[in-house]
């Protein structure tokens, strides 16, 4: 009788906890080329999804060396999380007002960075606390521009791009 109790105590408290270990989602970050610099954004759907987020950070690392190492993050004083209203594009190396100062590596060109934007949404039940996306940078001058990298391609795994 005590480890059947046991058993059902077990369950239930399992069953109640299930709300507090949901997933966080994870929506896809937007990246444009700007001046000959990436920079990051969320796309129109998930602006207009929630017009209201706020940033708190933003961090680029090099994917193609394990452990994965950040090139550049910004990263917002506590509490000075900014709106990324009329879909901001923050770009590579800016240092934006309220952020804490950052050095920004170079970026090479066939290489393989992840990017994640750290957001805290204006509504309480979206359970979204990130936007993530990987690309790489080919060309010079003038012909530089951005390459998307898919989850599905040999660049994703690998961490370079042809």
């Amino acid at each position: 009788m005590p480890t059947c109790l046991k058993a059902i105590v077990a369950v239930t408290l399992s069953l109640s906890l299930g709300e507090g270990w949901a997933m966080s989602r994870l929506g896809d970050a937007e990246i444009r080329l700007q001046d000959g610099m990436p920079c990051f954004t969320l796309s129109a759907k998930d602006a207009k999804r929630d017009p209201n987020v706020r940033l708190s950070s933003i961090s680029v690392s090099d994917a193609s060396i394990r452990p994965v190492v950040d090139v550049w993050r910004m990263v917002f004083e506590p509490g000075k999380a900014v709106p990324l209203l009329g879909r901001a594009c923050f770009a590579y190396g800016q240092q934006a007002e309220g952020s804490r100062p950052a050095v920004a590596g170079e970026l090479a060109n066939g290489i393989v960075y992840d990017v994640a934007l750290n957001v805290s949404p204006s509504d309480s039940s979206d359970p979204t606390k990130g936007y993530v996306a990987k690309f790489c940078l080919a060309g010079q001058g003038s012909d530089r521009r951005l390459v998307p990298v898919r989850p599905d391609t040999r660049a994703w795994r690998e961490g370079r791009c042809d």
